[in-house]
């Protein structure tokens, strides 16, 4: 099972096609390791090439009740997307750009304010686990200035993760956000 050989980028405005390559065959009931490659400049997180691991019938997308049909992403899903992105390149300077100065970050294990402590955290967290590949985003909800989602995230050292985050937004950048782990799909949680 889990991915075909070339799949649609999972970002709403993006049109390139990702193709993983299998890993060597792994008889012990582990996680098959893929590759995950974009060749189009274009793409939201430019050209890709991350490891990452499924869960095969385990990652299992909600329907995302935004329609890619729109004409136009909103703000909120553009600046998601671009957090996504930047992610899935895991350098902190990038996605530390979609915060405001002032902004906040309320986690469970502690608040974070202005950029400077947001780095620090943002650092933390690629060193615990890597970049973040976009696997699926399972819903997406944006109310006027605050947007809300849940992800399935996968990550090179195999873990794969449902998040959720919670963003106010203001003057396109992110000025309170909220992450929050749903669950962890290896079982490590």
């Amino acid at each position: 099972m889990g991915f075909e050989p070339t799949t649609p980028c999972l970002q709403s405005r993006c049109s390139s096609q990702l193709s993983y390559s299998p890993g060597g065959p792994q008889r012990t009931g582990a996680v098959d390791p893929v590759t995950a490659v974009t060749g189009d400049p274009g793409h939201a997180a430019g050209v890709v090439s991350q490891p990452v691991s499924t869960v095969p019938s385990m990652v299992i997308a909600l329907p995302d009740t935004h329609s890619p049909e729109d004409a136009e992403a909103s703000t909120g899903r553009l600046l998601f997307e671009r957090l996504m992105a930047r992610y899935e390149r895991g350098r902190v300077e990038p996605m530390l750009e979609l915060f405001a100065e002032d902004a906040e970050v309320l986690a469970f294990d502690g608040v974070r304010r202005g950029r400077s402590q947001i780095g620090a955290w943002l650092a933390e967290r690629l060193d615990a686990r890597g970049p973040g590949f976009l696997v699926s985003t399972d819903r997406f909800a944006e109310d006027g200035d605050v947007v809300r989602f849940e992800a399935t995230v996968a990550h090179p050292n195999g873990s794969v993760q449902q998040v959720y985050g919670v963003a106010v937004v203001a003057d396109g950048l992110i000025v309170r956000y909220l992450p929050g782990l749903l669950a962890d799909l290896n079982g490590d949680a």
